[in-house]
């Protein structure tokens, strides 16, 4: 396996929150849109900057505690 520096690794900052299933089901309905904030002349790239920025809408959870 060979890769190039342009790669990023992505970990929620609260995971008990930010589900990384919910994550990846995200990213993948995202795919197209984030794909046209690439930037770059020779080779279009998604930078860190741009991931940091992009709006991840979270739903609403069930609470299960008693009331």
């Amino acid at each position: 396996m060979a890769t190039n520096q342009a790669i990023l690794g992505l970990i929620p900052k609260n995971p008990e929150v930010l589900y990384f299933k919910y994550l990846k089901y995200w990213l993948d309905f995202s795919k197209s849109e984030l794909i046209g904030l690439a930037r770059g002349l020779a080779l279009q790239n998604i930078s860190a900057t741009i991931v940091k920025e992009y709006p991840i809408p979270l739903p609403q959870l069930k609470n299960n505690t008693a009331s």
